[in-house]
């Protein structure tokens, strides 16, 4: 595995002694920036080079780029090492805001909606913190949206990811950025992370902090009214969802959650009800330490965040046939997947 790290277009990482990167870093996550950490020794040749937010900073694996960002933080330790922070690319969209309006329902279509959340953004940065909207596969529909003084990001996040799901990705092509807006990861990787194989480390996790078994569902204003719809009308009354299997397991965990681009109360339910059963669980997390096979035999493909892999420990009872890669720590420097994040 050759890896290959740049700031403004130069190769900052290398075999001499000037080109060493001590303890090189890459996180990356789904729908998070993720990062990349580093020090830089005193004698590297790029050592006063870097500067904070307007660098560019590229990561490649075998030539193709991993990762991209800008750096965030500098600090200089007792022995004049320079640790740098860079974080990745999609918090760029930090950096602009949606002023206050109004998007009716009746000519706001979701796809159109997301085009120009990102145009308003480019209008803001500099070139090369623009993004041009690649592939959309998140169904398309009439949606109500309001923007009231927030950030690029938090506008992508609540009215886009937290309404209709799927995942943004960010790709780098001949100098442009491209974002995508995709409704599944579908890529299943054929490397599998196995007990005596590549298998490291393993920790399993159940997180039931966010919890749910009874939801009191509100969608938006339908027009002509004053009031937000609820499931009542067609819940037998009732503004709330249960769970019957939740409620056994876990007792009784009522929150409300948020759909305001839905104004049929029908519908409504039916989100609720899908949100309740599946979407709500991650029953089981797994953090897994695993070599990467990839570089030592050709048959593989390197582990990539939102693929879908296999992973059997049959002293830790694992034998599940895939799991989805949420979140991967990698070791440049050894080709070391750390604490992968599995549900």
């Amino acid at each position: 595995m050759v890896y290959r790290v740049t700031f403004d277009g130069i190769d900052i990482l290398g075999q001499t002694r000037e080109t060493v990167l001590i303890d090189p870093q890459v996180e990356t996550e789904l729908n998070d920036a993720g990062s990349f950490e580093f020090t830089l020794p005193p004698f590297h040749t790029f050592y006063n080079s870097p500067t904070i937010l307007t660098s560019d900073v590229e990561v490649y694996e075998d030539g193709k780029l991993i990762w991209f960002g800008r750096p965030l933080d500098i600090g200089t330790d007792f022995y004049n090492q320079k640790k740098v922070y860079c974080e990745g690319a999609l918090a760029y969209f930090n950096d602009s805001i949606q002023r206050p309006a109004t998007y009716p329902q009746e000519e706001t279509l979701l796809h159109d909606f997301f085009r120009r959340l990102i145009a308003i953004h480019n209008s803001q940065v500099p070139e090369n913190r623009q993004f041009t909207v690649g592939e959309i596969t998140v169904t398309d529909k009439y949606v109500w949206r309001e923007t009231d003084y927030e950030n690029t990001l938090d506008c992508l996040n609540r009215m886009c990811l937290d309404t209709d799901g799927g995942y943004l990705l960010l790709r780098k092509e001949e100098g442009v950025n491209y974002i995508d807006w995709v409704a599944d990861m579908p890529d299943i990787g054929d490397q599998p992370v196995q007990f005596a194989l590549n298998m490291l480390d393993i920790t399993q996790k159940i997180n039931g902090s966010d919890i749910c078994t009874c939801v009191l569902a509100l969608g938006g204003v339908p027009d002509g009214e004053e009031d937000r719809i609820t499931i009542a009308s067609v819940n037998d009354g009732s503004d709330i969802l249960e769970s019957s299997e939740g409620i056994a397991l876990y007792g009784r965990v009522t929150k409300i959650m948020e759909w305001s681009n839905i104004t049929d109360p029908t519908e409504l339910k039916a989100k609720a009800e899908e949100w309740l059963d599946s979407e709500q669980y991650d029953h089981l997390t797994l953090e897994v330490d695993a070599a990467e096979l990839s570089y030592i035999r050709g048959i593989y493909s390197p582990f990539e965040v939102g693929q879908m892999v296999h992973v059997t420990s049959t002293p830790h009872l694992i034998s599940t046939p895939y799991f989805s890669i949420r979140a991967i720590s990698l070791s440049i420097a050894s080709s070391e997947m750390r604490n992968a994040g599995m549900t």
